[in-house]
């Protein structure tokens, strides 16, 4: 079969303007496309695509020369409502194909089959399928111009022929850079290599048209010409290549239209809802006896005048549009198209330079339009919620499209609900043998020394009627009471850092690695055992929960009321519209409940206190132990750390945890030189597995490395944090913070202009001067005086938002 022959289908050359682009494919057909994009990277060329893709809707979009690199993300090239397959050329720049596959069709990526080449040939291979339809499978390859045609027989042939063996009609696009409109050596090449293996290349007009050359480099060949209903060129302007698509002979099944349902606010209107809240007669309420039936009550009156102030709707889901790409560009977008069949008619060169440079402009508008309006909705929205919301439209860090499921989706909803309920009990189900089996310290679990006082934690008397609304409310009073006690009372830990005010993830950073860094100061090492839980959420035990909520004070009618909370409880799982059967909760805390948290905080407030010789700070559930020591004491410290865990190992066995040895990492921290002096055989045992130290490790959103140098976390996470600042300032940090900073005023009592400067500490290493009591201390001095008179951190964090936009806009010279 020759690799330019015909097949009985007329070949349709349409023309483009990405405006006003539609090909006119039959929407019941599955639509294939291919482009040589010349940069992915690009912002205005991947506009342009999603423009495209809205207005032809193609099934499947198959791109070479995407010129991606690991350091870009998916998401940062998505288009809404399609997977994207990739292969990346690496070690060389440009090269790269990908595919973008409608999220309605299932895809399988052939690993076995898909590669680029020594020489480098790419060839990316998937397997495709519409629901109960026959599946088919499409290679994306691409052949750049230095790479000999040797390359179809000595790489792609034996690829196909493995591809054969699955039974399927296969579809091949690309960019194969042999111009088959001429009778040149390369040319023939790809001929007999399309006889050989009766091949049909379905395109028959140029594909990349110059002012010096008309050639078709761009093909779709098929091993079942029969299967194509329509073939094309469709004019495009993205790059130099048009694009070439074709359909395939397998109906569609509509798909269902992607629906949320939410309440809309259209017509809310707060004085008519206060309104019809005070027409309720709420006084009802009292006369109800059961409390069930009084919430049931209390509800029905509520969603009701909410209902009719604020209805729920159901709504489709539509393509996002491009806000920025207005009349004016679309108008230049239609004078490109116009130049461009008028250089290709009269083939004059000043013809093709005049649609060069109106190709280079529409460019450089895209660009600049999307410019203007990201700056513009960061500068008049003042709503900080607002402001990031565009930014993460520009910068996504999540992909939106939503896998889609073929099977039973009421039985899948049902084995992911027993899976969501049954995990606690599977994983706590072994703890207790793990007690005998590895011979652990038997701990006496603590019990309350305390003599009931009156201001023992009780839940405070609220009657129903005077609640706004139901459960939520209830939790979130009950929350506020709770939070209070244990701050007042102390009866928190400090070495919690999760769910609680003034503390988080950075603070928590901050202080181990100024620990860190103090121990390098004095010529020591640290061993950070970074401890993972497994499923620590899931496998909380009610009874115990209840005596340790007793153990910290909490009244008899308040434990009651919890032991009702966490028991009696059931969940479903509900995927799309359809929900599964429900099933009872006999452990764990309540997902997505406001209490949650403190509960999970409260669980494992005594665990801090298990280990003897090493310190212990924990996040939720993250937990840490850590110990400094001298190089000559570096076979006692792995004793003690070992010691440590058989205890920290028993406690968690007597609460229903389970620590896992295979996903716990052992950091040693310290200077190079003392770090080529720790033992080679320094390792921790855990349940009889050896853990042994590793070179970097994530921990809490940062990735550390042994020397504490950030180099593989700067590398992987551009961003800075240090608008925490002010909040040293204000006094607004945790105490274990707050107590490294001092005001000069506070250490001199001389009356200077520097009195409210903070004092700067004195360390004898580089290691000392990089903690970040040292940093702060000096960019807290170094900056404007304005700032730091400010007396909010609200306002302090704007200020110095708009100070570091400014300074960037001046370095950029935007």
């Amino acid at each position: 079969m020759n690799a330019s022959g015909q097949n009985k289908h007329t070949t349709t050359s349409k023309n483009s303007s990405i405006a006003a682009n539609k090909c006119g494919l039959q929407k019941s057909k599955i639509n294939i496309a291919h482009l040589n994009i010349c940069s992915l990277k690009k912002r205005e060329h991947l506009i342009q695509i999603r423009l495209l893709m809205q207005e032809n809707k193609f099934d499947v979009l198959a791109v070479s020369e995407s010129w991606l690199t690991s350091s870009v993300r998916n998401e940062e090239v998505e288009i809404f409502g399609y997977s994207l397959s990739r292969l990346d050329r690496r070690g060389r720049s440009g090269g790269g194909v990908c595919a973008y596959i409608k999220s309605s069709l299932k895809k399988k990526v052939l690993r076995d089959l898909t590669e680029i080449s020594e020489s480098g040939f790419h060839q990316l291979w998937l397997q495709i399928q519409h629901k109960k339809l026959k599946s088919f499978l499409l290679c994306v390859c691409y052949r750049p111009p230095d790479n000999p045609v040797s390359c179809f027989t000595n790489n792609f042939m034996d690829n196909y022929i493995k591809a054969l063996t699955f039974g399927k009609d296969i579809i091949i696009a690309g960019d194969l850079n042999c111009d088959l409109l001429k009778t040149a050596q390369e040319a023939k090449v790809l001929n007999d290599f399309c006889h050989c293996l009766n091949l049909t290349q379905l395109i028959d007009k140029p594909t990349r048209v110059t002012s010096r050359s008309s050639t078709l480099i761009d093909v779709m060949m098929t091993s079942n010409k029969d299967l194509i209903a329509e073939i094309g060129v469709l004019e495009t302007y993205i790059s130099d290549h048009f694009l070439v698509y074709c359909s395939l002979k397998l109906k569609l099944i509509k798909p269902h239209p992607i629906c949320i349902t939410a309440r809309s606010y259209k017509h809310y209107d707060r004085n008519q809802f206060l309104c019809d809240l005070a027409c309720i007669p709420w006084h009802e309420n009292l006369f109800v006896e059961n409390v069930n039936d009084k919430l049931s009550h209390f509800d029905s009156n509520f969603q009701n005048a909410l209902a009719r102030n604020a209805p729920i709707k159901t709504m489709k889901i539509r393509h996002r549009q491009v806000p920025f790409v207005d009349d004016e560009i679309k108008e230049l977008m239609k004078n490109r198209k116009r130049l461009h069949k008028f250089a290709r008619l009269t083939r004059m060169p000043s013809d093709w330079e005049k649609y060069r440079a109106l190709r280079d402009k529409v460019k450089c508008k895209l660009r600049q339009a999307e410019k203007d309006y990201v700056h513009n909705e960061i500068y008049n929205n003042p709503n900080i919620a607002s402001m990031w919301k565009v930014i993460r439209n520009c910068v996504p860090r999540k992909e939106t499209t939503k896998p889609s499921y073929s099977g039973d989706v009421k039985k899948l909803a049902n084995e992911f609900n027993t899976f969501f309920t049954s995990v606690g009990i599977n994983t706590s189900a072994t703890t207790l043998a793990l007690l005998t089996e590895h011979g652990l310290p038997i701990l006496n679990p603590p019990t309350s020394t305390e003599i009931p006082e009156i201001d023992q934690f009780y839940f405070h008397s609220v009657s129903c009627s005077e609640i706004m609304a139901a459960s939520k409310i209830c939790e979130r009073v009950v929350l506020k009471q709770l939070t209070e006690y244990m701050t007042k009372k102390k009866k928190f830990t400090k070495h919690q850092s999760g769910n609680r005010k003034l503390h988080s993830t950075e603070t928590l950073n901050i202080f181990i690695s100024d620990l860190i860094l103090q121990s390098m100061d004095r010529r020591e090492v640290t061993a950070l055992l970074l401890l993972d839980l497994s499923k620590a959420f899931d496998s909380l035990d009610h009874s115990i929960l209840l005596r340790k909520l007793s153990n910290i004070g909490i009244s008899k009618p308040a434990l009651f009321w919890f032991k009702s909370y966490l028991t009696g409880r059931c969940q479903s799982v509900r995927i799309a519209s359809v929900l599964s059967d429900e099933c009872e909760i006999t452990r764990g805390v309540p997902q997505g409940s406001i209490l949650g948290p403190v509960l999970f905080n409260i669980y494992i407030n005594d665990l801090p206190g298990v280990p003897k010789e090493s310190n212990l700070e924990s996040y939720v559930d993250d937990s840490k132990i850590y110990l400094a020591f001298s190089i000559r004491d570096a076979e006692l410290a792995a004793m003690k750390l070992t010691e440590d865990m058989r205890r920290i190992t028993a406690w968690c066995c007597l609460n229903s945890l389970l620590v896992n040895p295979e996903k716990t990492k052992l950091l040693i921290l310290g200077t190079r030189q003392m770090l080529e002096q720790v033992p080679k055989n320094f390792q921790i045992t855990i349940l009889g597995e050896n853990i042994t130290p590793v070179a970097v490790a994530k921990d809490l959103g940062m990735i550390l490395d042994s020397c504490l140098s950030y180099d593989e976390h700067i590398a992987s996470v551009v961003s800075s944090c240090i608008a925490g600042l002010g909040q040293i300032s204000r006094g607004l940090a945790p105490l274990y913070l707050r107590e490294k900073f001092h005001v000069r005023s506070d250490v001199h009592g001389v009356n200077t202009r520097q009195k409210n400067i903070l004092d700067i500490p004195m360390y004898r290493s580089a290691a000392g001067q990089r903690t970040f009591h040292y940093r702060v201390v000096s960019l807290w001095n170094s900056l404007p005086q304005s700032l730091k008179n400010i007396d909010t951190l609200t306002h302090f964090k704007v200020e110095y938002k708009r100070m570091l936009l400014e300074e960037f806009l001046t370095v950029s010279g935007v």
